[in-house]
């Protein structure tokens, strides 16, 4: 089904990007400032089976939004999160030869994960409230998302002689991939001053990769990625 997904996919990113090369070199109209640049910082809720991996994390990036008219604008994205303390690291596994639940003191799993978006914003009519302009918006887009998830120190579980060696280890494991997503979501723009604006959203990610099963541990295999983000931005026009 998600091998199906992926042509459909990398059409829309492309079709994405061939707009904004567009209107990038296109005047913008009635508009002034034409663009703004931003930094971002989310919560990162994972979904799914990538929810028993990993837990609340926090994301960093850097926007820079294209203003094409009072009612759409197109952002490109670049983001930057590292999950650690994976709950594999305090799991146990069940060796049948003695029947005793073992945990692997060396365990980790960490994955840093980038991404590269583009994502178009349909703006809601403006709303004076408290004496400031909130400008609410709709987002959808598409794009990039580049991860590695490592893991390491877990003793091997196939040994069928006792006592349990629990110095004998599985070799490391990487699922190191760039994959195509998507995701779609809506938030506000609260306008500061004249050129200064907070950004708030909230958006739902799907990603078309994988991370491998550990089923001696309780973890099945991760496929779509899932993610909720929580995000505010801090938007300067230029």
């Amino acid at each position: 089904m998600f091998k199906k997904l992926k042509r459909p996919l990398f059409n829309l990113t492309f079709l994405f990007l061939c707009i904004l090369l567009f209107y990038s070199i296109s005047p913008a109209q009635d508009l002034s400032p034409r663009n703004k640049i931003g930094i971002t910082t989310q919560a990162i809720l994972p979904l799914g089976n990538l929810g028993d991996w990993y837990g609340l994390t926090p994301n960093f990036g850097a926007t820079n939004l294209f203003l094409l008219s009072s009612k759409l604008n197109i952002e490109i994205e670049y983001g930057y999160a590292r999950y650690l303390n994976g709950s594999i690291e305090e799991k146990t596994f069940f060796w049948p030869v003695d029947k005793t639940n073992y945990l692997s003191p060396q365990a980790e799993a960490y994955m840093n994960f980038h991404r590269f978006l583009v994502s178009f914003y349909f703006i809601k009519k403006e709303k004076l409230i408290f004496g400031k302009t909130i400008s609410p918006f709709l987002s959808v887009g598409s794009g990039f998302y580049a991860f590695n998830n490592k893991v390491s120190g877990l003793i091997y579980p196939g040994q069928g002689v006792k006592p349990l060696d629990q110095t004998l280890l599985l070799p490391s494991v990487s699922d190191n991939q760039v994959s195509i997503g998507a995701n779609f979501g809506a938030g506000f723009d609260l306008k500061l001053v004249n050129k200064l604006s907070l950004n708030f959203f909230l958006r739902y990610h799907m990603i078309l990769g994988t991370i491998r099963s550990f089923e001696d541990w309780g973890l099945k295999e991760v496929l779509p990625l899932q993610l909720l983000d929580f995000g505010l931005g801090v938007h300067y026009a230029l």
